[in-house]
């Protein structure tokens, strides 16, 4: 299955005294902030988080998205959980630019709002897929509304190459966009991954199924066939029916052959079957694999404990 990455934007009043760790500091260094951004970032206070922290005021999980961060309008306040996985190298740089740009989007007036709106929905006609769709309609229900303000941060951290007009935009706060893009495409590589190899071995166990009960259906036939020959050239060896020597061993030999046609073709039936069972123990595994790998995220006490 595939989880879609959730970040939030989350209505509370307050804010607390500022106050940067050296993790927020190595982390803001690795977006490459230009001045404004950099200005920008800290007036949020970001907050790089551990589970049992972030999780206290996080939104609540849902069952297809995994949340890694959200900003706190009202707060005006961004926190980011740790990444304790060393396969999703990079997901906190693109979480914080991410609920950076959801700081940005807050900051605009309606009029930037409605012209910026208009170029990403634009664009968003240009690069969207089937998933990206899903995604945003998944945000759609869970965050009515805000549309836009979650398209201008997915497009600003996870796409490369956009209009002049948002690159221009995403150019105020970023100075190498591009770095985040590939951060993205490296850890999105992980669950892509594995959705391929889940995808690949149920093709593949799909096809080999068909090719056994093809295969299983004409052995059965050629089997009764050869049974019922076998039985009929010794009902005739044993009643004289053979006019000589020579036929009978002609169709001694024909049946021995024919024998060891059809053994050959159970033999690489039981063959397809170990690989069958092969394979569906490892979709099996991989499954398992890919499910805890979703639950570790999605569960506090296993992000802890979890060294898979």
């Amino acid at each position: 299955m595939w989880a879609y990455l959730f970040y939030q934007d989350v209505q509370l009043f307050h804010h607390p005294e500022q106050r940067f760790s050296a993790e927020i500091v190595a982390l803001e260094e690795k977006i490459e902030l230009t001045n404004q951004g950099k200005r920008l970032f800290y007036k949020t206070n970001p907050q790089l988080e551990p589970a049992e922290v972030f999780y206290q005021s996080a939104p609540k999980q849902r069952e297809r998205m995994l949340v890694w961060g959200y900003y706190l309008s009202g707060l005006d306040e961004i926190h980011i959980l740790a990444n304790q996985k060393p396969e999703l190298s990079g997901i906190e740089e693109v979480t914080a630019a991410h609920e950076l740009l959801h700081a940005v989007w807050a900051r605009l007036s309606d009029e930037e709002k409605e012209r910026l709106g208009k170029e990403l929905r634009m664009v968003y006609e240009q690069v969207k897929t089937a998933s990206l769709e899903e995604r945003m309609a998944l945000y759609e229900e869970e965050e009515p509304g805000q549309f836009e303000n979650e398209l201008h941060s997915i497009l600003g951290t996870e796409y490369g190459e956009l209009s002049p007009p948002l690159e221009e935009h995403y150019a105020l706060y970023f100075r190498n966009r591009p770095a985040l893009v590939a951060f993205r495409q490296q850890y999105g590589a992980t669950f892509e991954a594995m959705e391929q190899q889940i995808q690949q071995l149920q093709l593949d166990i799909q096809q080999l199924k068909a090719d056994i009960d093809t295969a299983q259906a004409s052995y059965e036939t050629k089997k009764e066939e050869l049974d019922a020959a076998i039985a009929q050239f010794n009902q005739r060896a044993a009643s004289g029916g053979f006019t000589s020597q020579t036929e009978f061993q002609a169709e001694r030999s024909y049946l021995f052959s024919q024998q060891e046609i059809v053994e050959a073709e159970g033999n690489t039936i039981n063959q397809w079957i170990e690989d069958y069972n092969a394979k569906v123990s490892a979709l099996n595994t991989l499954s398992q694999k890919n499910q805890e790998f979703y639950q570790s995220i999605r569960e506090p006490e296993k992000i802890l404990s979890s060294d898979s």
